[in-house]
């Protein structure tokens, strides 16, 4: 048995951890990177929406509790780390896969934000506010009974997707956002527990 790593293995482990595959979309044969993450989003009494990244640990914190408030949208700051993209890559799809532990939350409202600085070079010059900030909604509608798309039929307790098309084009690079609180004030703590898709293809 040899005592090295042969050459390429990396890369191939590599390929596989990374989730590449290849897209046939268009025959184009375009590169697709995929990426997941599972969190347990708290859903408050209160309604407040919560992010599914914070400002330590984006989105590698398993419980998504960080409070973006209890406006009409939520509160995006600069601060939060969400998950980076450069210029020329396009965000494709993200996918919902989630079930809460009880239905008195109602529906879920999702909403999903693509943040860049105001201008490229702040990424040298740096940037510590939300004025040195840019926030593009992408996505704002509920997860079981959309105004745009099929409705779910599954009570919210059972394990459900909801498929959110995209394509959006990344201007400046930046970062993708995740929001998400019930449309029912529940009698207590409850929470979602999810499986979030990322599908981009990178420039």
């Amino acid at each position: 048995m040899p005592s090295y790593i042969p050459s390429g293995l990396l890369d191939d482990l590599g390929t596989v951890i990374g989730q590449r595959i290849k897209a046939n979309a268009g025959g184009g044969g375009a590169s697709l990177n995929v990426q997941n993450f599972t969190n347990r989003f708290y859903l408050y009494t209160d309604q407040r929406w919560i992010s599914a990244v914070d400002g330590n640990y984006g989105f590698d914190d398993i419980n998504s509790s960080e409070s973006a408030g209890t406006g009409a949208t939520p509160l995006v700051e600069w601060e939060n780390q969400g998950l980076p993209f450069d210029v020329g890559d396009t965000i494709k799809q993200v996918q919902f896969r989630l079930r809460t532990n009880n239905i008195d939350v109602g529906d879920l409202e999702l909403y999903l934000a693509f943040i860049h600085p105001d201008a490229e070079t702040r990424w040298v010059t740096g940037f510590d506010n939300d004025g040195e900030m840019t926030t593009v909604v992408l996505h704002n509608d509920l997860f079981k009974v959309p105004l745009v798309g099929a409705p779910i039929t599954a009570a919210m307790n059972d394990r459900s997707r909801r498929v959110v098309d995209l394509n959006y084009t990344v201007p400046v690079t930046g970062e993708l956002r995740v929001f998400m609180r019930s449309t029912l004030p529940p009698t207590a703590t409850r929470y979602a527990y999810c499986t979030t898709t990322i599908k981009h293809e990178p420039a």
